[in-house]
This record gives structure tokens, C-alpha cells and sequence, in this order.
């Protein structure tokens, strides 16, 4: 059995001023989430709980890969993805369960 969560898109984005991406700290970036995100990613955390697997299906293009990596070190971060969860990104380009059952 499967559960479906949307993220309704990026989680979260570059801030918008200067000094978003830090060359002196290994390049690392500051973020801005949106207030919404947080809601969508506690979804995703509470689903997690007992569950063996995190299937991510964006997009199948560079947006849908950055979704996809954001959310992950998202739960990171909140310490909420337990290493013993197998994560995957799955690839379909039609809503169809044939498409859907071939992509897993």
C-alpha cells in the first residue's frame, strides 16, 4: 500500500539577498522556506513513521531532481529520515497505474 503526499513544488528556495551562497563556508547556501512548506514537509514526516521506504516522484527534469534533493536533506537536517529508510526517486510521465507500476 502506498500513501501519496504532494509537495506542491519547492520546498524551498535561495535567499533572495546577497550572500546566499557562501564561497568561505565550502559554498554553502542560506535558504528561505515558505511558511506552506513546512506544513507539506510535516506531512511527509508523520507518514514516515513505521514505513520502510520514501518513493520521490517530481518531475523528470532538473526542478523536479532539486524538489527531490531538497526534501531529502530537509528531513535530514530535522533528523527525520532514519538511514534504515530505502529512498528512491521514481521517473513516470503519464498518471496511469500501468505507468506508475512500471516506474517502481
Amino acid at each position: 500500500m502506498f500513501e501519496v503526499l504532494p509537495s506542491y513544488g519547492h520546498v524551498r528556495d535561495l535567499a533572495t539577498r546577497s550572500g546566499s551562497a557562501r564561497p568561505d563556508d565550502d559554498f554553502s547556501m542560506v535558504w528561505e522556506v515558505p511558511s506552506a512548506a513546512w506544513t507539506h514537509l510535516k506531512s511527509i514526516k508523520v507518514a514516515l513513521t513505521g514505513t520502510e521506504s520514501l518513493i520521490l516522484a517530481p518531475d523528470p527534469d532538473r526542478e523536479g531532481e532539486a524538489i527531490s534533493w531538497n526534501i531529502i536533506e530537509m528531513l535530514q537536517q530535522q533528523n527525520a529520515l532514519p538511514e534504515s529508510i530505502n529512498v528512491a526517486r521514481v521517473v513516470f510521465n503519464e498518471i496511469t497505474e500501468s505507468s506508475i507500476k512500471q516506474a517502481l
